[in-house]
């Protein structure tokens, strides 16, 4: 795994840099990190290495799975210091869906919570998935935190999410996964 995500954290620094100078502004990219990566004891020196040499004015946010930050130790919350001191944004991916401590959202310097596709799937559907979309939105409202939903894929859940006062949506409503260069052709388009 290690290779794998050292490759995706430059090739997407690499590519946000050579969008900037193709002249799309910066934007906030968000890379998912593992459990193995998150604990290698050079992880923050090799991605404060990477950002100086992209020299991107692009945000990078780093996604991280509640279990990995779960029993946290004071080591684990150095790191998301250290993290957010080079630069970086932390969220906390699939929220929800693991052991959802609500101690841990105090200590650590979170910036966005995502609401895990399968509650927002079902909200229309289920009263109880509905409830649960909106206690993280007014979780993550009252902790001065944005809210992102992912698997947003109907004008109907879009809408569902606006009125809740969901920051941000992610899905096939908004965009199907493209390749680099047709991102640049809909960024251009749509002014991103």
């Amino acid at each position: 795994i290690m290779p794998i995500g050292d490759w995706v954290l430059a090739e997407a620094c690499r590519q946000c840099r050579e969008w900037e100078t193709a002249g799309l502004p910066p934007i906030t990219y968000a890379v998912n990190i593992s459990a193995v990566q998150f604990q290698q004891p050079d992880f923050v020196a090799k991605l404060a290495e990477l950002i100086s040499v992209c020299r991107s004015n692009s945000i990078l946010e780093i996604e991280i799975r509640e279990r990995i930050v779960m029993g946290s130790s004071e080591a684990a919350v150095s790191l998301l210091y250290q993290l957010k001191n080079i630069g970086c944004r932390l969220s906390i991916d699939d929220f929800g869906t693991g052991y959802s401590s609500m101690s841990y959202l105090t200590r650590f310097p979170v910036d966005r919570l995502k609401i895990d596709q399968s509650f927002v799937r079902t909200m229309l559907t289920s009263p109880a998935n509905m409830t649960i979309v909106e206690s993280i939105i007014g979780l993550a409202k009252n902790l001065k935190m944005r809210v992102i939903a992912e698997g947003v894929e109907t004008k109907e859940e879009y809408r569902a999410l606006q009125e809740r006062r969901c920051d941000e949506v992610q899905g096939y409503y908004y965009a199907k996964p493209m390749p680099a260069d047709e991102i640049f052709r809909w960024r251009r388009q749509k002014g991103y």
